[in-house]
């Protein structure tokens, strides 16, 4: 806030943050209340509610600049990382709205998306536009992007590039690098690595990736398409194979009750899925029947077994933070109030009631053809 004050000293007006739709926060600054530092963009009056919150791994102002490099039709803005993380990773919107309403919530728990700066892979060439490609050599120290915010800085150099994304993975923002100098740098990319942070009252909690973060795409009603890889699978067509399954179709209902003085949450999920890797020694991929449904006898059981295993960590994860980050208190508290007010007054200490929760899963797995 201070420096967005200077700054409208310099310019003799207020800084225009209409078209902002970004800001990307250090990971330093959750070590404490993060709000200190939201207070100015929540207070003023021509930022939009729906700037998407984005926690920068190690420099908020490397990604800013390295975002405002890309060019080319495949370029991708911030804003399509997010809405991937959506789709794809991540249980709810991570706009400035949802993060308040989560802060002010029971739980005042959320998961917060992770990007960080990489290079891109020397001599690696972008498959997108015919247009020429050059790559920048100079100093980006005083660049800015208008659609995003930078709370911290940090030096850096960024150069052109062409780039595609894709959730949870990296963003392919690659230039063709020129070949008249070594000394021409390397290209610099936004990298999605499929991170969260998960913030507890404005504080930073824990990084979760991986399987966490599989399991909460899956959890999520939000979320509508994925991957789910299933390895040692033995049938009458695999031996000791990996099976790698696209999500067609994902439905999550919840629906929570208590059972004596024990509350119980219970998801119900159904996955359509569809196969569409195979890895196995000395497979003959000809021998493959296209179109057959393969989630039934041993590789359905094969299956349900490593979601039900995904769904335990990330539960697990968030009853041993204390972080409810899956909506818990809100349905308790919403749909059975007088009883939900009861078992928290019975715990010695309120903010762990998740480890009292007991959470099942119906699950229902059918093959797509």
């Amino acid at each position: 806030g201070d420096a967005f004050t200077r700054l409208a000293l310099v310019l003799g007006k207020l800084p225009g943050l209409a078209h902002c739709d970004s800001i990307v926060i250090n990971k330093e600054l959750f070590e404490k209340d993060v709000t200190e530092y939201l207070d100015y963009f929540v207070r003023t009056n021509n930022l939009t509610s729906n700037a998407s919150l984005i926690v920068a791994e190690k420099s908020a102002k490397e990604i800013i600049e390295t975002a405002a490099s890309q060019k080319g039709l495949r370029a991708i803005t911030l804003s399509d990382v997010l809405l991937l993380n959506h789709e794809y990773v991540l249980a709810k919107k991570s706009n400035i709205d949802a993060f308040y309403a989560n802060y002010f919530s029971n739980s005042s728990s959320m998961a917060l998306p992770i990007l960080s700066v990489g290079q891109s892979n020397e001599g690696e060439e972008d498959l997108g536009d015919n247009e020429d490609k050059q790559s920048g050599t100079g100093d980006q120290n005083n660049s800015q992007s208008n659609d995003s915010s930078s709370s911290q800085d940090s030096s850096g150099n960024s150069s052109d590039s062409q780039s595609s994304g894709q959730g949870g993975g990296e963003s392919s923002k690659s230039g063709g690098q020129s070949g008249s100098s070594g000394s021409t740098p390397p290209t610099k990319i936004l990298k999605n690595e499929g991170k969260g942070l998960v913030v507890k009252k404005g504080k930073a909690i824990k990084i979760i990736e991986g399987e966490d973060m599989e399991g909460l795409s899956l959890l999520s009603k939000t979320t509508k398409k994925g991957h789910i890889q299933v390895g040692n699978v033995n049938s009458d067509e695999f031996n000791d194979a990996t099976l790698n399954f696209d999500i067609f179709q994902k439905k999550v209902t919840t629906n929570g009750y208590f059972l004596g003085d024990t509350p119980v949450f219970n998801y119900d999920i159904l996955l359509i899925l569809r196969l569409e890797e195979v890895v196995m020694d000395s497979y003959d991929i000809t021998s493959m029947v296209a179109v057959k449904n393969f989630v039934k006898g041993n590789i359905k059981d094969v299956t349900q077994e490593t979601i039900h295993s995904t769904l335990a960590h990330i539960i697990n994860t968030c009853k041993n933070n204390q972080t409810d980050i899956l909506g818990v208190y809100d349905y308790f508290f919403k749909y059975h109030t007088q009883q939900w007010k009861d078992f928290l007054d019975g715990l010695d200490n309120k903010e762990d009631y998740l480890k009292y929760v007991v959470f099942t899963c119906d699950l229902t797995t059918q093959g797509k053809i």
